[in-house]
């Protein structure tokens, strides 16, 4: 390995690692590290939109004039596509604070259940919803990605046996894609509503 690679990758883990690494798959310092995590982000839910849903995405590309954040062909249709990251910001400041995740009273506080997947994901669904009617903005897709912890694939599966999302006007496809999980050798990935 180079020297210009090696420092490269030990910034990228410095910056994974931030705020003791609470949910530090998605971390960034800069606009050029955000724009780099959202594109690696965006062509992961294309692959596993093909091996999760047969959805076969094509170039992938950035917008230099967000939002949406990228482009996404899709049966001969550019698809906007704009990227919100699903992490509980007060408890990432306690992290970065020096507490650890993995113990209390933290961990605690950073369980997942029914009531919380709702209200965490209506309201980012909510924000964004707002900021493109006050544009007069509509987008085809929404990704949410999240590295929450102690948020698991299962969890979210269960919850959406029992419970679905409103869909708003100005968002046709909301999308929940997780952290990386290795028992299940996937980005796990979930349609929360739409057609795509």
């Amino acid at each position: 390995m180079e020297e210009n690679e090696s420092v490269s990758m030990a910034r990228w883990a410095r910056i994974m690692n931030k705020d003791n690494g609470y949910g530090g798959e998605f971390n960034h310092e800069t606009s050029g590290d955000k724009e780099i995590v959202e594109l690696a982000t965006a062509a992961t839910w294309c692959e596993e939109m093909a091996r999760q849903f047969s959805v076969e995405l094509a170039n992938l590309r950035a917008n230099n004039d967000d939002p949406p954040d990228c482009f996404v062909d899709f049966d001969g249709k550019t698809l906007d596509v704009e990227l919100v990251q699903m992490i509980n910001p007060d408890h990432k400041k306690r992290a970065n604070k020096g507490e650890s995740p993995h113990a209390n009273p933290l961990f605690q506080d950073t369980q997942w259940h029914a009531s919380r997947i709702r209200k965490e994901v209506d309201l980012l669904v909510d924000q964004k919803a707002q900021k493109y009617a006050k544009r007069g903005v509509s987008i085809d897709v929404l990704l949410i990605h999240t590295a929450e912890p102690w948020l698991y694939a299962a969890q979210i599966e269960e919850f959406l046996t029992n419970n679905t999302f409103v869909p708003h006007r100005g968002i046709a496809n909301v999308f929940l894609l997780m952290g990386y999980d290795p028992s299940r050798k996937q980005w796990p990935l979930f349609k929360l509503y739409g057609d795509l």
